[in-house]
């Protein structure tokens, strides 16, 4: 199973939603209300994709962070012929699966391993859809509860290739390897060749999975490309101390290969997925609804919705919306992430809420950061610095400076920031050279890691973000 990097336990595991779906339903993230066209940020049909941070409720001041991805091309429109001829009628294509029948179903393997194998023949033999559900029920691979509540496995049918056939999905659960932060299952998705069934795709031998499939359940087999044939959506993940992590596979049969759609994906905490019609185009949009930590470690958090959309090659985040900040870190990290996509105007206002708006909060966590507001100001103090650099506006550039070093005098909260802001701009004054200046930055972070351990997950819990030397300066 893919993994990714975390400072604790639970981060190191590959997300799911709870091990029962009403469990599930408590602590996956409620469905924020979000209005669109509030702020006139709907998204148009193939366009460059980006990352608008848009506010869920109207901000108090200031406009979206539009943080521009990179440029990709369309996919150029079809070439419609308009010939008066008329159209030709189409004939049916031939069947490759075999005749439906009621074939003796095979004795359950003694591995949970060779089931996918062992399936083959009976689909083969023309086994319809309920009687291998049953089958499969009777082996203890799919679970159903007896009060219906909670499901583990199924079998579902879609159109996965052109043509009227259809192909079979099987998810099952080993009933062996069942633990609290996992549930081991399979995802196989089988079609039709010649008359008879194959295995076309099975999740434990993908090696985006490493052989884990942790509690697998299907989302979508519809079709969400607009190509006119299925894809199939799964949802899998695991659970740590106190967290759980879902990732989304979208995977589209090409040339009889399953290819992944969305390999950029990384898991997220008690995420909920849905489909949406996308703007002016016959695919859809993936929305997720990122959960929180559950965890006193991880810092403070936002509601957060993403959105991912088809590009003609594979599915590509698009779209980040945000609450807005109700802590300082975070309105630290929008003026930054406006900073970084050229949008200065609101990077400039962003860095003054954070110098002077006593309406942020402190973060009170485990180990509160002393004077937080003047440490966190101090910083942003040295970001406006940077920022009248970065447009060479040589007036803006005295002032910002000037009013860092009253702020941060020897002894003072934020006295790092004023030497880092001396660092920086004694470079600056030298040539006006603003790549040289950051150069001075970096290297005194580097011998000065406190400038940047305070500002990170260290100090804010690691759902935040990190800084790290380079980050004190942005290009």
């Amino acid at each position: 199973m893919r993994k990714f990097d975390s400072p604790t336990a639970c981060c190191h595991a590959r997300g799911l939603l709870h091990l029962c779906a009403a469990l599930a339903t408590s602590l996956a993230l409620a469905a924020c209300s979000t209005v669109e066209g509030l702020f006139g940020n709907a998204p148009a049909a193939n366009t460059t994709p980006e990352i608008i941070v848009t506010y869920i409720s109207r901000p108090a001041s200031g406009a979206p962070t539009v943080i521009a991805l990179a440029t990709m091309t369309p996919a150029a429109a079809p070439v419609i012929a308009t010939s008066a001829s008329p159209t030709p009628t189409a004939l049916p294509m031939p069947s490759a699966c075999p005749a439906p029948a009621n074939p003796t179903p095979p004795a359950r393997p003694a591995l949970f391993a060779d089931i996918p194998a062992a399936l083959t023949p009976y689909l083969s033999a023309g086994a319809m859809l309920t009687a291998t559900r049953e089958l499969l029920v009777g082996w203890g691979v799919i679970f159903d509860a007896p009060d219906g509540a909670v499901t583990l496995g199924g079998v579902y049918q879609s159109r996965f290739a052109p043509g009227d056939d259809l192909g079979t999905v099987v998810v099952i659960f080993d009933p062996a390897a069942q633990t609290a932060g996992l549930r081991a299952g399979d995802v196989m998705l089988y079609t039709c060749a010649d008359g008879a069934v194959q295995l076309a795709y099975r999740a434990q031998d993908d090696p985006m999975f490493a052989g884990s499939v942790g509690y697998p359940r299907v989302l979508s087999t519809a079709d969400v490309t607009g190509d006119g044939v299925a894809e199939l959506s799964f949802v899998s993940g695991e659970c740590g101390a106190s967290t759980c992590f879902d990732v989304v596979s979208i995977l589209s049969l090409r040339d009889g290969a399953a290819v992944h759609l969305i390999p950029d994906f990384e898991p997220q905490p008690f995420p909920a997925f849905t489909f949406a019609p996308a703007v002016g185009s016959a695919a859809q949009d993936l929305i997720v609804r990122v959960g929180q930590y559950a965890s006193a470690g991880a810092g403070p958090q936002r509601n957060i919705v993403q959105t991912w959309s088809w590009t003609g090659d594979v599915f590509t985040r698009t779209r980040v919306m945000v609450d807005p900040p109700l802590y300082r870190v975070h309105a630290l990290h929008d003026a930054d992430a406006a900073f970084r996509a050229g949008d200065f105007a609101t990077a400039g206002a962003l860095y003054q809420r954070v110098v002077s708006d006593p309406g942020l909060k402190a973060w009170d966590g485990l180990v509160p950061l002393r004077d937080e507001d003047k440490v966190l100001g101090a910083f942003a103090l040295f970001r406006l610095v940077e920022l009248a650099a970065r447009q060479q506006d040589a007036v803006a550039l005295a002032s910002a400076y000037d009013a860092l070093k009253q702020a941060t005098p020897q002894g003072s909260p934020g006295e790092l920031y004023g030497a880092l802001g001396d660092a920086f701009y004694s470079a600056y004054s030298a040539g006006a050279n603003y790549a040289q200046a950051c150069d001075a930055a970096i290297k005194f972070a580097e011998k000065t890691p406190n400038v940047y351990i305070l500002l990170g997950s260290q100090t804010f819990g690691y759902a935040n973000h990190d800084y790290l030397p380079a980050d004190m300066c942005i290009p």
